[in-house]
């Protein structure tokens, strides 16, 4: 009998959860934690305006293209270009609260061609090109548009790259930066 009773109580013990003595949590300033939810969560609006923000420069970009691709014969008379094919890097829309509404249209310099010539028969022709565009897209007021050479070997500024990527892309590194960010949190915090 004193068998059983002393197994039992060894079994009793084994089912027991063990308390071990974990290490003391620093407590967080509210800044921080603040701080860190701040970046992580975004506005829904924001988000929406961001994306809208980010069509309409593709939209821009794609249709400026078509045009000096396919220019009218008034278009054609303006530019002077000859059979020069010019590819539009990306368009770069002014930010809420600046002083000028111009569209800088940032365009890749075909080999062989002077950059600054193009730019002066680009921004010569602006009126026009902006013009057509609003034909094009069925808006009554055309954006006025400003021409600067894209520069070799630089892909631009992160603020521009991330702002040309589609919406859905930046949508899934945000969810991945998101996600590591947590990762990171929990193994700091020695849960």
């Amino acid at each position: 009998h004193q068998q059983t009773l002393a197994l039992n109580a060894r079994m009793k013990q084994a089912l027991l959860p063990k308390t071990e003595l974990l290490p003391p949590i620093e407590e967080l300033p509210a800044e921080v934690v603040q701080d860190i939810f701040d970046s992580v969560v975004l506005d829904p609006g924001q988000e929406l305006e961001e994306r809208c923000q980010v069509r309409r420069a593709e939209s821009l970009a794609l249709q400026l293209e078509h045009v000096l691709a396919c220019p009218s014969d008034s278009l054609r008379q303006a530019l002077k270009l000859g059979d020069v094919c010019i590819r539009i890097a990306f368009v770069e829309a002014p930010e809420e609260g600046e002083a000028s509404d111009v569209h800088t249209v940032h365009f890749q310099v075909p080999a062989g061609q002077d950059a600054g010539r193009l730019e002066r028969k680009l921004n010569s022709a602006a009126l026009v090109l902006s013009r057509a565009v609003a034909r094009r897209l069925l808006v009554a007021l055309a954006p006025p548009l400003r021409f600067v050479p894209e520069e070799k070997g630089s892909t631009g500024t992160d603020a521009l790259t991330a702002r040309s990527q589609l919406w859905r892309v930046a949508k899934t590194a945000r969810r991945v930066r998101v996600h590591r960010a947590m990762q990171s949190w929990a193994t700091t915090m020695n849960w």
